[in-house]
């Protein structure tokens, strides 16, 4: 039995869906499927009942492994958890989520590198997401601080968090040069009706595709299809190679320039009070967040 036929089983039975599990574990659903098959013929055990097409079930025998394996994977976390704060004791390491987007991602060398050069001590880690798996590592413990927009907060959490600074305000639309609205000047999102939108998914970010559809429907647009990225770079491949247009902060790109971009100018109030967020979840960490306070740009 590995971790990945463990891991891939405890998601599926708690969603009762291998695609839904393969959407968290960011894999195929193929490698859920596999890993799932294997794991029974292993242990010799039909766990699912997959009879019905549409739905899939545990049989009792799924539910029992299902209850003990989430037992143990629990106690092992706290084991896992344990330890660490021993290390800790003795040498102190923060681990840090990044909102994998370029804006955020060069704040976050910026900032973490003026921390480290006030407080050498502390030994720092990161790791790059979308906001949402990063804010459920945050409260499972994996990591200690999520580096993210105000605007990606999963309120449902209810995470502190400390504001570190606004993003530049450079709202646009973006497309491939090759569209054939890219040959206009100036482009307004009305004129975006019937067009075809990419869009982040909520696997990687809540709050980008909804504040996107709102401007489409505060200015009586349209989409003619939605397609959904869960990244940021799968989408902006697309936008280079395709013909759908996204509304986006022009920051968030790694490479705006190869796109035709028109400014947007703002619908929501949120739109020009996007900040960068520092968020923590454990009561030990908020003497750490007070570090990052004298760094913070207002």
């Amino acid at each position: 039995m590995t971790s990945s036929q463990v891991e891939c089983f405890l998601e599926a039975a708690r969603l009762l869906s291998f695609n839904k599990a393969a959407q968290n574990l960011f894999v195929s659903q193929q490698v859920v499927s596999s890993q799932i098959k294997s794991l029974e013929d292993e242990l010799k055990i039909k766990l699912f009942d997959r009879s019905n097409k549409r739905n899939i079930y545990l049989t009792e025998a799924g539910e029992l492994l299902y209850e003990s394996l989430s037992r143990i994977n629990k106690n092992l976390n706290k084991a896992v958890e344990a330890a660490r704060q021993k290390d800790l004791s003795s040498h102190t390491m923060l681990r840090f989520g990044i909102h994998n987007t370029r804006n955020v991602v060069d704040f976050s060398i910026d900032i973490m590198g003026r921390f480290h050069e006030a407080h050498p001590e502390i030994t720092l880690a990161s790791e790059t997401a979308g906001s949402v798996r990063l804010l459920d590592k945050l409260d499972s413990g994996y990591l200690d601080f999520v580096i993210t927009l105000n605007t990606e907060l999963d309120y449902g959490y209810n995470f502190p968090y400390l504001e570190l600074g606004s993003i530049p305000f450079d709202l646009c639309i973006l497309m491939s040069r090759s569209n054939p609205l890219a040959k206009r000047e100036s482009l307004s999102v009305k004129e975006l009706d019937g067009q075809v939108v990419y869009l982040l998914s909520k696997n990687f970010s809540k709050a980008s595709a909804g504040k996107t559809l709102t401007h489409f429907k505060v200015a009586g647009a349209e989409p003619a299809a939605i397609e959904y990225f869960d990244d940021l770079s799968s989408l902006e491949f697309a936008l280079n190679v395709g013909q759908g247009v996204t509304i986006s902060f022009q920051s968030l790109f790694n490479r705006p320039e190869q796109l035709k971009v028109f400014p947007v100018q703002p619908f929501l109030s949120s739109d020009e009070d996007t900040k960068y967020a520092l968020v923590w979840k454990k009561q030990k960490n908020e003497a750490y967040s007070g570090f990052f306070t004298e760094l913070a740009v207002h």
